[in-house]
């Protein structure tokens, strides 16, 4: 908690954010699906190019945050699923973005 606090004024990874919470939501899901999930969750306010995406999804899988299997169809599709300790990395996050809120972006609004 008090790595969290210390952590308040740091910029957030929100695309690792997205993607984290995107996967844990839907397992087994291929890069092009996160693409139109995170679209849809947004509801189109958010649109992340494929080279983040895919930059970041090789990023998590290396970093143990990530799995994924090779689905083999017509073309080679990956499909990624949340590890244990993307699961703790998601919390960690989230746990981030509430204090921030709490602590600097609602009495920021607050004043207006």
């Amino acid at each position: 908690m008090k790595e969290d606090l210390d952590n308040v004024m740091e910029p957030l990874p929100m695309v690792r954010v997205l993607l984290l919470h995107t996967i844990n939501k839907n397992p087994k899901v291929s890069g092009y699906s996160i693409i139109n999930l995170i679209n849809e969750f947004t509801a189109s306010r958010v649109e992340l190019r494929t080279g983040t995406v895919y930059n970041e999804l090789r990023k998590l899988e290396k970093n143990g945050l990530l799995e994924s299997t090779q689905q083999t169809t017509s073309r080679k599709v990956r499909l990624y699923t949340i590890s244990n300790p993307g699961l703790e990395e998601l919390k960690r996050l989230i746990n981030i973005i509430k204090i921030k809120i709490d602590i600097l972006l609602q009495p920021l609004i607050d004043l207006n």
